[in-house]
C-alpha cells in the first residue's frame, strides 16, 4: 500500500532514494555542453560574418567617393585621372586605394560616333582594402571619357 509523501520507492526488495543519478546527471551536462558548443560556434560565426560585411560597406563607400573625385576633376576640366594611391582613415580603422588609370584606343565602331572622336577615353581601376590586408580588396574597374579641349576656329 502506498502513503502520501513517502519518499522511498521499494523494487525488488530493494529501497531507492527518488532522484537523479550521478551518471545521469554526467549525461545531461554533456549534452548540455555539446549544445553550448554549438550556440557559441554559431554567434562567432556571425559575429566574424558582421565585420566582413562591414569591411564591404565600407570599401563600396570608399570606392563610391574616390570615383566621384575623379569624375568631378574630370567634368570641371581636370584632365584625365591619373594612377595613384593613398590612405583614408575613418574612426576605427584605415584603408588604402590604389588607383591604377590607362588610356583606351575607341574601336572604329565606336569611333564613328561623334561624341566618342571628341572624347580620350581611360580605364580607371579602383582597388580599396584595408591597411596591411591585400587578400580582400574590392575592385572596380569603369570606363571614364575626358573631353578634349579644341579651340574654336
Amino acid at each position: 500500500m502506498r502513503t502520501a509523501g513517502r519518499k522511498n520507492v521499494v523494487r525488488q526488495g530493494r529501497t531507492r532514494e527518488a532522484g537523479f543519478t550521478l551518471i545521469e546527471i554526467l549525461v545531461t551536462l554533456v549534452i548540455v555542453s555539446f549544445g553550448l558548443v554549438a550556440v557559441l560556434g554559431a554567434f562567432q560565426r556571425s559575429v566574424t560574418a558582421t565585420a566582413q560585411a562591414r569591411d564591404v560597406l565600407r570599401a563600396s563607400q570608399l570606392i563610391a567617393e574616390r570615383m566621384a573625385e575623379i569624375q568631378a576633376a574630370v567634368a570641371t576640366g581636370g584632365g584625365a585621372p591619373s594612377s595613384g594611391r593613398g590612405r583614408c582613415e575613418t574612426p576605427d580603422e584605415a584603408f588604402v586605394w590604389e588607383q591604377e588609370v590607362r588610356e583606351e584606343t575607341v574601336p572604329d565602331t565606336i569611333a564613328k560616333d561623334d561624341m566618342a572622336r571628341r572624347h580620350r577615353w581611360y580605364t580607371v581601376r579602383l582597388t580599396v582594402s584595408r591597411e596591411g590586408d591585400r587578400v580582400r580588396g574590392h575592385t572596380v574597374e569603369t570606363l571614364i571619357a575626358v573631353p578634349e579641349f579644341r579651340h574654336p576656329r
